[in-house]
């Protein structure tokens, strides 16, 4: 581990952890919504998209060479594709409804997305590539979202309100054996996977002050809190390397944080003018 303290283009890095991937999140720091990728080794950050249409949303790809988001672009929010550098914008879904969260399957060959399409918010995959037709995989009256891909392929765990409060649930990757994993009294979203498919982090309410960040293990169905400070920390992810970026507004404007998988070593990542969120 080597530490370092830099002050370049504005984003300021303290303590860091080197050689993890690079931080993709969304900034309205321009007047509109546009993404940037942040190396977390200089802390320089840069602009990605420069679009009058909001851009959200944006996950790598598991080979890191291209990115999917959601924007307004052509209309109402699609999901696309870009490279690492910004480039060769592909739209992957092409419909009037809205389609947002993209999240990769762990080969790279499909997107699974929720949208309206159906008149409520459902999961759907579709190919990388946007050949085909979408397939929906979940069909509840309650809204289902923000799917995540378990990096051993078998799961896919979302967000739905289904049968109570927002909470996390878990099905097989074709839509089946849908299980939900929280209690239904308190509000619990944003899951996101641990490298060994072993546990998830999610964000919950559970001490019904402000959302913090937990970590759910699969096997035993222990929560346990990794976050205590009083204000909003959300949107986890957690990266191959093993560490865990999330959002928090516990300096004031939403800023992206990263922390060690147990919770310890917290570093602010950005320090330029926010909102900043939703780390990829």
């Amino acid at each position: 581990m080597l530490a370092v303290l830099l002050t370049v283009s504005g984003s300021r890095l303290v303590g860091q952890m080197r050689h993890d991937r690079p931080v993709l999140f969304a900034s309205n720091r321009a007047g509109n919504g546009d993404l940037y990728i942040l190396d977390p080794n200089t802390g320089i950050a840069r602009n990605l998209t420069r679009h009058e249409a909001r851009d959200t949303g944006a996950a790598w790809s598991p080979d890191g060479q291209r990115i999917a988001f959601s924007s307004h672009r052509d209309g109402s929010p699609d999901i696309y594709t870009m490279n690492f550098a910004g480039g060769d914008v592909r739209r992957i879904t092409h419909s009037d409804a809205r389609d947002v969260y993209p999240a990769w399957s762990p080969d790279g060959r499909f997107i699974a997305y929720t949208s309206d399409h159906s008149g409520n918010w459902d999961i759907y995959i579709i190919s990388s590539d946007g050949e085909g037709t979408p397939r929906q995989i979940t069909d509840d009256p309650g809204p289902d979202e923000s799917p995540a891909w378990s990096p051993d392929s078998q799961h896919i765990a979302f967000v739905s309100r289904r049968g109570g409060a927002w909470g996390i649930f878990i099905m097989s990757a074709d839509g089946s054996s849908v299980q939900r994993l929280t209690d239904p009294a308190i509000r619990h979203i944003a899951p996101t996977w641990s490298p060994d498919s072993q546990s998830l982090i999610i964000a919950s309410d559970l001490n019904y002050l402000d959302f913090e960040l937990y970590r759910l293990d699969l096997t035993t169905g222990q929560l346990i809190q990794l976050t205590d400070n009083r204000n909003m920390d959300s949107s986890p992810v957690w990266t191959p390397s093993g560490t865990v970026l999330f959002e928090s507004d516990r300096d004031g404007d939403p800023q992206i944080y990263r922390m060690a998988a147990d919770g310890s070593d917290v570093q602010r990542l950005t320090f330029m003018a926010g909102p900043n969120r939703d780390p990829g």
